[in-house]
C-alpha cells in the first residue's frame, strides 16, 4: 500500500472485484430451509445405511467422509431441483469466469485473510474461556480418532474435515444463504446473520463466539474477493489447523 501511495484498507479492497450489487438469486423464501433440511437428511440417510453394514460397520473415517459427501450431494440436488435460479451453483460464485476470480487468485487472498484472522480468533477464544470456561467435553473429531486410531481413519477423516466439510458448508452458508440474504438486507447484515446461523448450527455453546467470528470472517472474505473459493480455502486452512491440533492432543 505504501509503494502504491494508497491507504492500506483502500489498497486491499482494490485487489479484487468483490461481489458487487448483482441480484443473482430469485426470491425463493423456502429454498434455504429446503437446502438445510436436505443437508440434515443426507447425513441421516447415510448414517442409516452405514448402520446396516455387517459387523461393526464402516471404519470411522470412511463413515464421516461418506456422510459429508451424502449431505453435500443431497443438498445441492434439492436446491438445484427447487431453486428458480438455475444453475444455483453458478450463482454461488464457484465457477471461475470474467466476474469470478480463479481458485489460485482466491487462495492468495485467503492466505492473507488467514494471517489476519488467527489473532482475532485467538482473542475470541481467550475471552470465551475467561468468561464462561470450557464445557470439558472432548472434541467430536478427537473422540472419533481415539475410537479408531488407524491410518485409514486419519486419512479419510482428514479429507472429510479439511476438504469435504469446507466445500459443503461454504456452498450453503456463503454461496447460497449469504448471497440470498444480502439481496434483501444488504451485505453487512447478511454477513452477521449468516455468521450467527453458522455458529448456531454447530451446536457448541462454549464455542459460539469463536464460530461466529469465523463465520463473519468467511463472509467478509467472500464479499471482498467475489469468489467462493476464497472462503473455501480459508475455511479449509482453519479446519486443517484444528485437525492437526486435535491429532497432537488426542495422541499425546
Amino acid at each position: 500500500a505504501g509503494m502504491a501511495g494508497k491507504p492500506p484498507l483502500g489498497w486491499l479492497t482494490e485487489q479484487f472485484g468483490g461481489l458487487g450489487v448483482s441480484r443473482l438469486y430469485a426470491h425463493d423464501p423456502i429454498v434455504p430451509l429446503l437446502g438445510f433440511g436436505a443437508w440434515l437428511l443426507g447425513f441421516y440417510v447415510a448414517a442409516l445405511l452405514l448402520a446396516q453394514l455387517p459387523g461393526r460397520g464402516a471404519p470411522t473415517g470412511l463413515a464421516a467422509l461418506f456422510q459429508g459427501l451424502a449431505g453435500l450431494g443431497v443438498t445441492w440436488a434439492v436446491i438445484g431441483a427447487f431453486s428458480r435460479t438455475y444453475p444455483p451453483y453458478l450463482a454461488a460464485k464457484i465457477i471461475p469466469n470474467d466476474d469470478v476470480e480463479s481458485p489460485w487468485s482466491a487462495s492468495t487472498a485467503a492466505l492473507r485473510a488467514f494471517c489476519v484472522m488467527l489473532p482475532v480468533v485467538a482473542g475470541a477464544m481467550l475471552v470465551t474461556t475467561l468468561a464462561i470456561g470450557s464445557d470439558g467435553e472432548p472434541h467430536p473429531v478427537a473422540q472419533l480418532l481415539l475410537s479408531d486410531p488407524s491410518p485409514l481413519t486419519l486419512a479419510t477423516l482428514g479429507i472429510a474435515v479439511v476438504i469435504v466439510a469446507p466445500i459443503g458448508e461454504e456452498l450453503f452458508f456463503r454461496g447460497f444463504l449469504h448471497q440470498t440474504l444480502r439481496q434483501h438486507i444488504g451485505p453487512r447484515l447478511a454477513a452477521i446473520a449468516t455468521a450467527l446461523v453458522f455458529a448456531a448450527v454447530h451446536a457448541s455453546p462454549s464455542h459460539f463466539a469463536v464460530l461466529a467470528v469465523l463465520g463473519l470472517t468467511f463472509s467478509l472474505v467472500f464479499e471482498w474477493v467475489g469468489s467462493l473459493w476464497a472462503s473455501i480455502f480459508l475455511h479449509s486452512m482453519w479446519n486443517a489447523c484444528v485437525y492437526v491440533f486435535i491429532l497432537c492432543v488426542a495422541f499425546s
